[in-house]
């Protein structure tokens, strides 16, 4: 499951070792800026859960659960605090987070997610050979183990995804992948391609269709689809 953890390293850094021992992934961001680590990570692979080191204020307000809620009003939030009265609580979940523990229960909280998992839809696979794509998230499992891709390669393909078999132009990776509305004259693009179809192992020339003059596009066509 994706998380992302926020909140300061005193406060639940501890918890990353444990999510990752549990099979999880974790990106922890400090407390501040909540609305710029959300867009930063929607913008690669949209977290699935949100766990939020977050005390109530003395006016009993939660800015960082707010901050939250007013970026997406349906990502899972379960608030991790050190208090646990029934006032507290309430009024967390009044404020929109789908849980309030106390920490550090680390049980508990594996148990939880163990639940939010359960009730994610399962998202869009295809199968390439041995490589398993996920089209929600825009990453790619050769035989269960994830296949490394740096931030360019997966939002290569994550355009060539979201095209659904189309044909996506140069200029248009430019401007969606590395956000210039111009040609710089270089060959960012075939390389970045070239360096993708490398990290895919063999199937990447048969996954990644070089369409002469028009683009790329990604062949998803007679692949088993699951989800």
């Amino acid at each position: 499951m994706r998380l992302l953890l926020i909140g300061h390293v005193e406060d639940c850094g501890a918890f990353v070792d444990t999510f990752l021992q549990a099979g999880h992934t974790c990106v922890q961001v400090p407390g501040t800026g909540i609305a710029s680590a959300l867009r930063t990570q929607q913008a690669f692979e949209r977290p699935e859960a949100v766990l939020l080191c977050e005390e109530e204020r003395a006016d009993g307000r939660r800015p960082g659960l707010r901050a939250i809620r007013e970026f997406d009003p349906h990502i899972p939030v379960i608030v991790l605090s050190s208090k646990g009265d029934m006032r507290s609580r309430v009024a967390t979940l009044r404020a929109g987070a789908d849980e309030h523990l106390v920490r550090p229960q680390v049980e508990e909280l594996l148990a939880r997610l163990e639940v939010l998992e359960r009730r994610l839809p399962r998202p869009n696979l295809y199968v390439h050979g041995d490589l398993e794509i996920d089209a929600q998230a825009f990453t790619v499992t050769r035989r269960g183990t994830r296949v490394p891709l740096s931030s360019h390669a997966q939002g290569v393909l994550r355009v060539l995804l979201e095209a659904n078999g189309e044909v996506v132009s140069k200029s248009r990776l430019l401007r969606e992948v590395w956000d210039l509305d111009f040609d710089p004259g270089t060959t960012v693009v075939e390389v970045q391609i070239a360096r993708l179809r490398r990290r895919l192992g063999p199937e990447g020339a048969t996954l990644i269709r070089n369409e002469i003059g028009r683009g790329y596009r990604i062949e998803l066509s007679g692949s088993p689809g699951r989800g």
